[in-house]
């Protein structure tokens, strides 16, 4: 259909054709390669897990803060 972005696309179309002599034997194999172009490559959907990471970290740090001055006060 279309390749994902930073892909070529093959030039014409490519088809294969594999025909046995015997039922017995029955082993092929094909080799197709993705060729990328010189530009950026794909993104994923990957890039922010380390800043959400960051920030859970902070709010984990915050929330014992809050319980330990609770607790020094005598309201918990």
């Amino acid at each position: 259909i279309s390749p994902p972005l930073g892909y070529d696309t093959a030039e014409k179309e490519q088809s294969v054709t594999i025909s046995l002599e015997s039922a017995e034997l029955a082993e092929a194999s094909c080799t197709f390669f993705d060729s990328r172009t010189k530009g950026a490559s794909p993104k994923t959907g990957d890039g922010n897990s380390l800043r959400l990471y960051i920030v859970l970290a902070v709010l984990c740090c915050i929330g014992q803060v809050v319980l330990t001055l609770l607790r020094r006060c005598d309201k918990l």
